[in-house]
């Protein structure tokens, strides 16, 4: 029996596109390819919440409570400890692969292969979108690094892919695109206690959009043209406009809400669980999502699996993704994003098929698959691997 060890650091943070990855894609793996043994590895001196898959007969978790701070140091400065000799010492068996499903402090004895998912490049093509201590962790993880230590890396989109050949200047046969899947639970109609649960506090008809905390989603964009929208066409003032992200916004949105004279209109809304943006994409008249730069662009997905018009940005990873079936836009342009917000909100026959385009296109996409192209690229990895040190 193989044995994989995963990194599951990124669950700390768990919400968000990569927990969400990182659980989808370890869970689907557990279950469908019980023939790999699975060493879950974590330092956190908090922990993470429990996994379904944490109970399973083929996995044991190996937890370390050294401080984030001080371990991560060490990994950065002296190399050591290699993560990979950690896990076999705590184990007493050899591991034949480490998979981390996403960028972070690493170090390795290069005894053993290592695939790395990638999830964008935004710290390099957006920096400016991030707080100099977001901008200095980056730097101190160095992905370039990494890229090239790692023995094949995953892109999530042929994006992403053409980014990292870009910026880190490799062959590109290192990288293998393994599109994300989306959770089962968006294709599913909702019990209507959960509705009345969740929707209390919602008005009852608006338009939604992210970005209430995160420049890139493009949300002062989606503000502005949200208010032109008002003024050409007085049917719009019918729907509000809630912002996913956070409850305190970015100083200059509650700015530009008080200067388009629209406070009454717009709501800000914490971060919240795929249950929860299942409720909110279902009620949602139009999801709008402009943003800048997308290494995936897994909500705009979630949205169309729930039978609601999408508006998305005409450029990044979002046109290889859900172009087909989105209303694409430029995201630096006020009128094109309004005309569209009135199209989508008020014209029938284009949300008709906006709603039939996002349901074709969102059947391309399942967290099975992702798993599958996974368990497959580990096995060329550990085959190749085995194959080069016999030779």
């Amino acid at each position: 029996m193989k044995t994989i060890a995963i990194d599951i650091r990124p669950l700390i943070a768990d919400i968000g596109g990569v927990p969400e990855y990182t659980r989808h894609v370890i869970s689907r793996m557990v279950r469908n390819y019980p023939e790999y043994f699975y060493i879950f590895f974590l330092n956190s001196f908090h922990g993470v919440h429990n996994e379904d898959f944490f109970s399973a007969k083929n996995c044991m978790k190996v937890f370390f409570r050294c401080p984030s701070k001080i371990f991560n140091m060490s990994l950065m400065s002296c190399g050591l400890p290699h993560i990979d000799t950690l896990i076999q010492k705590r184990i007493r068996r050899r591991i034949d692969l480490f998979f981390a499903p996403n960028i972070d402090f690493f170090s390795f004895s290069g005894t053993v292969p290592t695939v790395v998912t990638f999830h964008d490049l935004t710290f390099d093509i957006y920096a400016e979108c991030f707080s100099k201590k977001q901008r200095l962790w980056h730097r101190m993880v160095n992905p370039r690094r990494i890229f090239h230590t790692a023995t094949r890396c995953i892109a999530v989109s042929e994006r992403t892919k053409r980014d990292m050949v870009y910026a880190y200047g490799t062959d590109e046969k290192k990288i293998c695109v393994i599109p994300l899947g989306i959770d089962d639970i968006f294709f599913k109609n909702i019990p209507l206690t959960l509705q009345k649960d969740n929707m209390h506090a919602m008005p009852q008809d608006y338009i939604l959009a992210l970005g209430a905390r995160d420049k890139r989603k493009n949300a002062l964009h989606v503000i502005r043209a949200y208010a032109d929208a008002q003024k050409k066409e007085p049917r719009m003032t019918h729907w509000k406009l809630c912002i996913l992200g956070g409850s305190d916004p970015l100083p200059e949105l509650r700015s530009a809400v008080k200067q388009q004279g629209i406070s009454e209109s717009v709501f800000f809304l914490d971060s919240v669980s795929a249950d929860m943006r299942r409720v909110l994409f279902s009620h949602a008249r139009v999801f709008v999502y402009p943003s800048l730069y997308e290494g995936f662009g897994l909500p705009p997905l979630e949205a169309m699996a729930c039978g609601t018009p999408v508006i998305s940005a005409a450029h990044s990873s979002l046109s290889e993704i859900s172009g087909e079936g989105s209303y694409c836009v430029d995201p630096y342009r006020t009128s094109s994003l309004s005309r569209a917000l009135i199209d989508c909100a008020i014209d029938e026959r284009i949300r008709a098929r906006y709603i039939e385009k996002g349901h074709a296109c969102v059947q391309k996409f399942s967290w099975d698959t992702s798993a599958k192209k996974t368990h497959e690229l580990f096995e060329s990895v550990m085959t190749a691997y085995t194959y080069d040190n016999r030779h």
